[in-house]
């Protein structure tokens, strides 16, 4: 009873959102080929990125450490998902964690979401004014520490 109830409320809650409102309801339904795209450019985006200046500073061992644990908990994060997906019904992070844990977790999700969303741009944002400093002060004749901020405003 208590899992119809929820249900009930879960599809109140979807019946009053924008996207249902319109009709543009995602199911889960992206194809294999696009998830698959999306995540190598995540990960080799960041990872030639990254990588390399994070082994050379941490040193080899710690480096191997923590690529390997990073790997036990992306394996396991996506286990309890697939685990929640199985017995809630639900695709989505948001509804899973509603089904789960209430009203309230919706509002945490998507608040650590758009955290995520802002974090990742703004971080690549650094790294490129990094990289493009010394190219556009070599083009201009000129060293001046502002260019890196010039360039982050652009």
């Amino acid at each position: 009873e208590k899992s119809q109830h929820s249900s009930i409320q879960l599809e109140e809650f979807l019946a009053k959102t924008d996207n249902a409102k319109s009709g543009h309801v995602h199911h889960g339904k992206s194809s294999v080929l696009i998830v698959t795209l999306n995540t190598i450019n995540t990960v080799v985006g960041g990872g030639i990125l990254t990588i390399p200046y994070t082994v050379y500073q941490s040193g080899l061992v710690l480096s191997i450490l923590s690529i390997f644990l990073s790997m036990l908990f992306g394996i396991s994060s996506i286990y309890v998902l697939v685990k929640c997906k199985e017995i809630t019904g639900h695709y989505g992070i948001g509804t899973i964690g509603y089904e789960c844990f209430g009203r309230k977790s919706i509002f945490i999700v998507y608040t650590l979401t758009c955290i995520l969303c802002l974090g990742l741009p703004s971080s690549f944002m650094i790294i490129f004014s990094d990289a493009a400093t010394p190219l556009v002060e070599k083009m201009l004749g000129v060293e001046n520490h502002m260019i890196r901020y010039l360039i982050l405003a652009i």
